[in-house]
């Protein structure tokens, strides 16, 4: 078998990050700017959301075009 150098396997490979939130609109803007600019290509990002009411949907919707996925409903 060989081995390929570290940064070829690297830029194959994918991540998902997820960000469950409730709630947080005093801090979501932060975190979601913060996975946004990372300078690796290959990232899955997903919000979901326990159907805050605080203006947390409104971050959220702000940044929906740079989602993957975005869930918003209450909690079980």
């Amino acid at each position: 078998m060989i081995l390929r150098p570290i940064e070829k396997q690297m830029k194959q490979i994918s991540f998902s990050v997820i960000t469950v939130t409730y709630n947080a609109a005093n801090v979501l803007e932060n975190t979601i700017l913060n996975v946004l600019n990372q300078s690796y290509p290959h990232i899955e990002y997903i919000v979901v959301d326990g159907a805050s009411v605080d203006g947390t949907q409104d971050i959220i919707a702000q940044y929906s075009d740079r989602l993957a996925c975005c869930i918003s409903e209450p909690d079980k």
